[in-house]
């Protein structure tokens, strides 16, 4: 057969085989002399694919080229075989002793950003007396805290260089350089139909958001305490369900906020027993020009769920008492996370909740940005009707002027699982 058929029955190209043919592994069986064609017979498969099984055990071309040599002496070519056993195990050996030299500690360390700033290196050079004798995992953090405080976003994972027989060791990593402000937008369009995957529908435990993947998988600490006290878990409901800012389509997790729309891709992979989500998160550095990082979750239960199911609600059938200190309008003040945060020199304005009125008969106004939502109120109580929430409310005095602190209960805190956040308000003048 000419060599084109052949090389499609060993599945290989055609330049490989002529390479084969010049070191002298693998001849035609005949070039014709008028054309110079190459045929091959059909036993000279099993000759390619036992080029290909000593090429992946580790063996040199030469080797090889020896070995078929030797094929009518099963000593000889044992004898090749336990040489090689004993090379690779040489070889692993230098690999563990090169990653106990590397693991154990990096003595010296110098932060340098390299002149193309597509890479930063923290290379071998006198440390300061207190981070001598420090660990690896140490020489990568203060590496990211350099990183970091040049404005840069590490994309990589961490790599270390150098000789592991020596003590000039440098560990380094990809990164990307970030903007002073926001210059990429979050416009991304939804999906125009969806496309279900059943593999993704339930609960999702957050596990952490980290820089790059290979973090979660190095045991790298994940990106500061960003999920600290904020999203708990995340449901993926059937159908691409959206509920809070959250909706789906196969292969992708659409947010949408204030900020506008993100389309972050999505993948599922089984990892020691266990089933994990990596989401490429479009986060505040993505929008100053650097890359989505990695959110990762854990699947809890693969139950269908509905929105009144992981909603939180209260009871607001509450009898009305009432409370005269806080009759007629008040004027959002500020918002804060922790009740003891409240400073009333610090004024915001462009708040979302813009004020709020309390009527005698325990009605109740409360207005937003571009629309006024009715509901009820009694004695240290806001209560939304629509979403059932009951807010807590106190009035305090400060140098003089009374302020009204109103729980805040939006999306985060019913879908989210977050803390409740507080609103300050001042009486209208």
């Amino acid at each position: 057969m000419q060599i084109g058929e052949f090389a499609k029955i060993c599945n290989t190209r055609i330049s490989v085989l002529r390479h084969y043919d010049k070191l002298g592994l693998l001849t035609p069986s005949r070039i014709d002399p008028a054309t110079g064609y190459r045929y091959y017979s059909g036993d000279q498969a099993a000759v390619f694919f036992r080029i290909g099984a000593l090429k992946q055990a580790g063996f040199s071309l030469a080797e090889i080229r020896d070995i078929l040599g030797r094929m009518n002496s099963d000593d000889e070519v044992l004898e090749r075989f336990d040489a090689k056993e004993r090379e690779l195990l040489e070889t692993l050996e230098n690999l563990r002793n090169a990653r106990k030299k590397i693991l154990k500690g990096v003595t010296r360390m110098k932060i340098e950003i390299l002149p193309t700033p597509d890479e930063i290196l923290a290379k071998t050079a006198p440390l300061p007396p207190d981070v001598i004798n420090t660990d690896f995992l140490s020489v990568c953090t203060a590496l990211d805290k350099a990183v970091t405080s040049e404005n840069y976003q590490r994309i990589s994972g961490f790599r270390t260089y150098g000789s592991p027989h020596s003590d000039e060791v440098a560990v380094g990593c990809a990164v990307v350089r970030l903007t002073d402000t926001y210059t990429v937008p979050l416009n991304d369009p939804l999906p125009e139909a969806f496309e279900d995957d059943p593999d993704v529908i339930g609960k999702w435990q957050v596990v952490g958001l980290y820089r790059v993947k290979d973090d979660f998988f190095t045991g790298y600490p994940r990106y500061g305490d960003w999920y600290g006290d904020h999203l708990k878990e995340l449901y993926f409901l059937p159908n691409g369900g959206h509920y809070w800012i959250y909706q789906w389509s196969k292969g992708v997790l659409y947010t949408r906020n204030g900020d506008g729309c993100t389309a972050n891709p999505y993948e599922i992979e089984e990892y020691d027993g266990n089933r994990y989500l990596f989401i490429r998160k479009k986060s505040q550095e993505y929008r100053r020009g650097g890359e989505p990082m990695t959110l990762v979750l854990r699947q809890t239960d693969r139950k269908a769920y509905t929105i009144e199911e992981i909603a939180r609600r209260d009871n607001v059938n509450l009898p009305f008492a009432n409370d005269e200190r806080v009759h007629g309008k008040w004027c959002a003040h500020s918002m804060f996370r922790d009740r003891n945060a409240f400073d009333p020199d610090k004024p915001q304005i462009g708040l979302f909740w813009n004020g709020v009125e309390f009527r005698e008969n325990g009605e109740l106004i409360r207005w937003f940005d571009r629309r006024s939502i009715p509901g009820r109120w009694t004695n240290g109580h806001l209560l939304d009707l629509r979403e059932r929430l009951d807010c807590a409310y106190e009035v305090t005095n400060v140098g003089g002027t009374e302020y009204l602190i109103v729980e805040w209960k939006n999306g985060d805190y019913i879908y989210g699982g977050y803390r409740t956040g507080y609103i300050a308000f001042v009486r209208e003048t």
